[in-house]
């Protein structure tokens, strides 16, 4: 897929739905990579859940203090 085909697949309102889903997601995943998640520090579905979960946690804290930051 070339960058033209690209462009105009995000021109659509689809197209603009979907890069927006996709531009959270990636910056929620840049934030976590810089925290020192680039690997899955454990073992086993139960511990990989929990620390999804942990840092799933962090990450809504971190955004909440920062929400509320701004309004104060």
């Amino acid at each position: 897929e070339n960058m033209a085909e690209r462009n105009k697949a995000f021109s659509t309102d689809e197209g603009k739905a979907v890069y927006q889903r996709r531009k959270l997601t990636e910056h929620v995943h840049a934030r976590m990579k810089n925290r020192g998640f680039g690997r899955m520090p454990v073992h086993g579905i139960t511990a990989v859940r929990s620390v999804c979960y942990m840092h799933a946690i962090t990450q809504n804290m971190w955004h909440a203090h920062s929400l509320r930051s701004r309004a104060s």
